[in-house]
């Protein structure tokens, strides 16, 4: 299978399961997860994104503007404008 080949042609709901992972681990009571395993899990998330080329980061940006905007629930449509920034993509 060539590198072509092997690309997810579909990435929007990949981003969805980022954004849904990220609000669980911030939004979760210390019952649920301990505070400090949800820190270090979304500090490698966000570092694991950063790997991506300025490009990538530079898409990804966007693509979170365009799922936010498509949020009905304003806590949830702020929170996903927010990650961005957070992490620190490329511009």
């Amino acid at each position: 299978m060539s590198e072509v080949e092997s690309m997810i042609q579909n990435y929007v709901p990949l981003i969805h399961a980022i954004i849904d992972a990220m609000m669980f681990l911030e939004c979760a009571s210390d019952d649920d997860v301990d505070p400090h395993c949800a820190v270090r899990c979304l500090e490698t998330m966000g570092s694991s994104l950063l790997k991506l080329s300025d490009a990538d980061q530079a898409s990804l940006r966007s693509e979170f503007a365009k799922i936010a905007e498509s949020e009905e629930y304003v806590a949830d449509k702020e929170f996903v404008r927010a990650i961005p920034d957070h992490i620190g993509l490329a511009t």
